[in-house]
């Protein structure tokens, strides 16, 4: 768990500070040169309050997801690693069972309704611990697949996402990627896992949790950009207010985007999760010795 909160949490409060910045920026906006937010007026919803459990991770148990909204997921994750360490510690003659009954269990009351305003962080059990099935599959029982098995799943996959209308079957992505997972460790030599392999694929492994907490910032700053500078029309989509492009405006809007947001977690691997994470590692390592 102290591995995990070194690698989470100075990401986490880094994208923090910056969606201060900009509920800052929105006040003085708006208080100085009369330019509102049509979506939000600052620091309603991202209040003390919200900061704070932003702060102690606790945003993932609550109805709206303040700041920084992807941050919800590390949230969740974060209890759901303190559960399995209980399990682990308390629990270790019957885990193998404790733990197919927590994914099972989770994804039941989350199909039924019954999730009690724990949604999110019962979406994160139940794909957690459906994980941790996938990784007693394979230590117990010997898989052979054959080498375009994890193709054929990820195109099934691609497929799904294509062609699935009613969110009703969204439950099936839980066991689609577990099956992707399951082919991808039975065979390392897969044509997908030699893909993967590239050194392209794997950078962007290594940036993807930088990638996951700094695209809402960047989407939102170009959002404004559009909007106020460059004046474009806006319509309610969503009860969100959209800025209105051409094909080829959002064309380059979209490719902006994805090199910005490659560049900012690139550098935000660099200087803030790896420093950071390697610091943690070696504290905890020399704790243990």
């Amino acid at each position: 768990m102290f591995l995990r909160f070194g690698r989470l949490y100075p990401v986490h409060i880094t994208f923090l500070l910056i969606f201060i910045f900009i509920e800052a920026a929105k006040w003085y906006a708006q208080n100085n040169y009369g330019v509102t937010s049509p979506n939000s007026y600052p620091f309603r919803l991202n209040n003390a309050t919200a900061f704070l459990k932003n702060i102690f991770l606790l945003q993932a148990f609550t109805p709206e997801h303040t700041f920084n909204g992807p941050a919800w997921s590390i949230s969740a994750e974060f209890y759901t690693y303190f559960l399995f360490a209980l399990l682990v510690v308390y629990l270790e003659k019957i885990k193998n069972i404790t733990i197919f009954a927590l994914s099972a269990g989770s994804r039941y009351l989350l199909f039924c309704n019954y999730e009690l305003g724990l949604g999110d962080f019962l979406s994160c059990t139940s794909g957690f611990f459906l994980g941790c099935n996938v990784s007693c599959c394979v230590e117990k029982v010997k898989i052979t697949l054959p080498k375009y098995s994890s193709l054929v799943v990820f195109v099934g996959i691609v497929f799904f996402l294509i062609f699935k209308q009613d969110p009703i079957y969204d439950p099936i992505m839980y066991f689609l990627a577990a099956f992707l997972i399951l082919t991808l460790i039975a065979n390392r030599n897969t044509y997908l896992n030699k893909l993967l392999r590239l050194n392209f694929f794997t950078w962007l492994g290594s940036i993807s949790f930088s990638i996951y907490m700094s695209h809402l910032s960047v989407i939102w700053i170009t959002n404004q950009f559009i909007r106020v500078v460059l004046s474009r029309p806006c319509i309610l989509i969503n009860g969100q207010s959209t800025p209105q492009l051409n094909n080829s405006e959002t064309f380059i809007a979209v490719v902006f985007i994805i090199i910005t947001v490659l560049i900012a977690s690139a550098l935000t691997f660099k200087f803030i999760e790896n420093p950071l994470r390697l610091v943690s590692r070696r504290y905890a390592y020399s704790e243990l010795k």
